[in-house]
């Protein structure tokens, strides 16, 4: 058994559905060997079994393994007595959405429910997550009036709703439907003496005393994030939105259009109002965390079924949605905006070709190599390609009538205020028919020059938001962003130190980082990989404005 936990927690290699197979052929009796096995273990082999767990939660949520759940909930119990609350917090943030989403599946839902109670009633000091998907499971308890077992299994989600609401008080009006759900069934009133003692019971930190008073549970206030800034709760494999959100919000011109826009939309169009929403929310450091579920559910369908999706194809989907909503999401985007001329020149008549295509992220290719330097992989531009034979891609020439060897090329004619270059980190293999991650590592450079149409000299940018994706699978993974405001880039004095420090954004987690430690943490790692890169263009300062001239603030190693 302790065996087959260590090969779960393998990160770098595929585990086969056999293994769960196997656990779920397990008598539940064996789960006792699992607390002495964890109790034994390191500090780093406990986080993991991180990876352990997120394997038995995938296989919950996507294939229908009856009893798979007393497994992870085994483990997370072992590992709240171990104390490693972070790491549960984690699990429960990354995927408490989903699991709850399992519980339309009569197959599914007696072990989703397992597991999704010892998640919402263990981490009962942040009503985050239960106030996120309460409105998901109000329905379900509607539906349940057709057999015993399907009203059983509403008297056990109305019970669950009704003790949280207990303890964190009615939000959004909830409270008036758990209790039009419960009558509708006859279901049980909770009281609150009961509430509290499964709260107590089911608490993960079995030493820390819930108290009843008139005014509610007595429970930890909000925690507080580092320089005011908010976190993403991530709604079940969302955080290809959450990270690609952070360097947006960082995107100070974006930011501001979109926050400055406080116009009314028709309701066919969304997408401006539920980003301002956003950022309205990530303006405002009391909240610790925000939930955008709102922005989430106004993605197309196939963006936000619960599945991991891609990075910058959120961002192109957005951005594709926001062009439709007004002049302020255009002027919004105009930030990010730039133009591209694409040429093709017969080689024999000399006849050159050429159209104007506006882009909003440059995506260049990754090499397999041991490293990539930055610079190098951004030097491609002016691109230039031979059309010939030997390439087996001749140009047709409408002059010359027949096919010729040509030269094409694309050249940046204007190049935005901020630029985002999308690292080809992913590829489909023919041999094996599915897609692959290319994990070469890439050494960071603070600035970098973007070479522009013949003539002109080379415009400087300087790196503010590094999105990361972290797995070795093209399907699988975890994204994460790196990120500092990106005014810091223009003017940064003493009193603007906050804008200039590095903050790891890694959904409801946010953490004080640095460029050097970034740049340090990825060059070591073949998983953790910077796959979009955020610039803004530095701006050449006249000897007459030196008062405004760029001052680098760098915090020491002891202030981080």
């Amino acid at each position: 058994m302790p065996q087959l936990f260590l090969n779960l927690s393998d990160n770098e290699k595929e585990c086969s559905i056999g293994i769960g197979y196997l656990l779920q052929a397990i008598p539940e009796a064996y789960t006792s060997v699992v607390d002495p096995f964890i109790q034994g273990l390191d500090s780093s082999a406990l986080w993991r079994l991180r990876f352990t767990v997120q394997r038995l939660i995938n296989w919950l949520v996507t294939i229908d393994l009856p009893g798979i759940a007393i497994w992870i909930v085994a483990i997370m119990e072992s590992l709240a007595s171990r104390g490693e609350f972070m790491l549960l917090r984690e699990l429960a943030d990354e995927n408490a959405y989903k699991i709850a989403r399992q519980l339309a599946f009569k197959a599914r839902r007696k072990d989703a429910l397992l597991v999704l109670r010892f998640m919402l009633l263990g981490y009962h000091h942040s009503p985050v997550l239960f106030n996120n998907i309460v409105q998901g499971l109000l329905p379900l308890v509607a539906k349940c009036r057709k057999t015993s077992e399907d009203i059983t299994f509403a008297g056990e989600i109305n019970n669950l709703a009704q003790i949280l609401l207990i303890h964190f008080g009615d939000t959004d009006a909830v409270s008036t439907k758990v209790q039009k759900a419960r009558a509708f069934l006859d279901l049980p009133v909770v009281s609150r003496a009961e509430a509290l003692q499964t709260m107590q019971e089911n608490s993960w930190k079995k030493s820390l005393h819930i108290q009843n008073t008139s005014a509610g549970f007595r429970r930890r206030p909000a925690f507080a994030q580092p320089l005011g800034k908010v976190g993403l709760v991530n709604l079940g494999n969302s955080c290809f939105m959450n990270s690609a959100l952070r360097a947006l919000f960082c995107s100070t011109e974006f930011k501001q259009s979109i926050l400055s826009d406080t116009l009314k939309v028709e309701p066919s169009k969304v997408m401006t109002t539920r980003l301002r929403e956003t950022f309205n929310n990530l303006s405002t450091p009391r909240l610790s965390v925000v939930t955008p579920s709102a922005l989430y559910k106004a993605l197309p369908n196939w963006l936000n079924d619960g599945h991991q999706q891609d990075a910058a194809e959120f961002i192109k989907i957005l951005f594709s949605q926001l062009e439709g909503e007004g002049p302020i999401p255009k002027e919004a985007l105009s930030s990010f905006q730039g133009t591209a001329v694409n040429q093709i020149a017969c080689g024999t008549c000399g006849t050159v070709s050429s159209n104007k295509e506006e882009f909003y992220d440059l995506t260049v290719p990754l090499p397999r190599a041991d490293i990539a330097e930055l610079q190098a992989l951004v030097d491609i531009f002016p691109t230039i390609e031979k059309l010939n034979d030997e390439n087996n891609n001749k140009y047709f020439c409408d002059k010359c009538k027949s096919l010729q060897d040509a030269t094409r090329s694309t050249i940046l004619e204007s190049v935005p205020t901020n630029l985002i270059i999308s690292l080809n980190r992913f590829e489909f293999d023919v041999v094996r028919a599915q897609r692959i991650k290319i994990n070469t590592p890439l050494h960071l450079s603070e600035n970098i020059n973007i070479k522009v149409r013949d003539g002109q000299e080379a415009q400087s940018y300087s790196l503010y938001a590094v999105v990361i994706h972290t797995g070795d699978s093209a399907n699988h993974g975890h994204y994460y962003t790196y990120a500092r405001d990106s005014a810091a880039v223009d003017v940064v004095t003493a009193k603007d130190q906050d804008a200039a420090t590095w903050l790891i954004y890694n959904d409801t987690r946010i953490t004080i980082s640095s460029f050097e430690a970034m740049q340090q943490s990825l060059e070591r790692s073949r998983a953790d990989t910077p796959y979009m890169l955020f610039f803004r263009k530095i701006c050449h300062i006249s000897p007459k404005n030196e008062v405004t001239q760029v001052i680098r603030v760098k915090r020491s190693a002891s202030n981080l």
